[in-house]
């Protein structure tokens, strides 16, 4: 009978010791799988900023985060991208998932356009040791505006590892537009065909 007894104890501690691994296992794959998109989106919608007369289209599963006063909390070392560069606004897949920010500069003459300078500054405040490599630079005009398209390898301050990075500049007269990619180095990939999306699909409404 005492030996019923314990044995009940134990199968009873045992119980819960794997009830409470399942639902950890559960938490850590709902937060995994909740963290990103499985595919790429089809369905999109525009948002349109009058006040600077521009507007993009995003996923309709992501939702945009307006940053009245610039950038703010954890995202103001990230977005340490050079005096008089301002963070309007992110668009966020879920509260932890993939970021795209948008940072805007005014500037008199495009000769005050420097994405290398720009650039370096990002790598520099991100990487919080200085070392980066740039992989591509692609550019092109339209009509409108001047698009640059910039891919990094960015040294990681934590794992020390060389992870990708990439920024799209969309320039006109007398402003620019800084789209910058923050992920998990392992969803980059997946992720950069809907950041390069968002990005391009920039209209000027003036």
């Amino acid at each position: 009978m005492q030996f019923s007894k314990i044995a009940k104890k134990r199968f009873s501690k045992l119980f819960l010791v794997v009830i409470g691994l399942i639902i950890t296992i559960q938490i850590v794959w709902n937060v995994s799988v909740q963290s990103r998109p499985r595919e790429f989106p089809e369905i999109w919608n525009t948002a349109d900023f009058e006040d600077l007369q521009f507007k993009i289209e995003y996923p309709r599963d992501w939702l945009i985060h307006e940053f009245p006063r610039g950038n703010h909390g954890d995202e103001e070392v990230f977005l340490s991208i050079g005096e008089g560069i301002r963070c309007l606004f992110c668009v966020r897949f879920g509260d932890i998932g993939p970021t795209i920010y948008v940072a805007h500069k005014s500037f008199d003459m495009t000769s005050d356009v420097n994405v290398s300078r720009w650039g370096r500054e990002r790598a520099v405040a991100k990487s919080l040791g200085g070392f980066y490599e740039i992989e591509n630079t692609e550019m092109f005009q339209n009509d409108e505006y001047r698009v640059i398209v910039r891919t990094y390898r960015i040294k990681d301050s934590i794992s020390k590892e060389l992870e990708p990075s990439a920024d799209i500049y969309i320039i006109r007269e007398d402003d620019a537009f800084i789209f910058t990619l923050n992920t998990e180095p392992k969803d980059y990939e997946e992720i950069y065909p809907i950041f390069e999306r968002v990005a391009l699909s920039f209209g000027s409404t003036r």
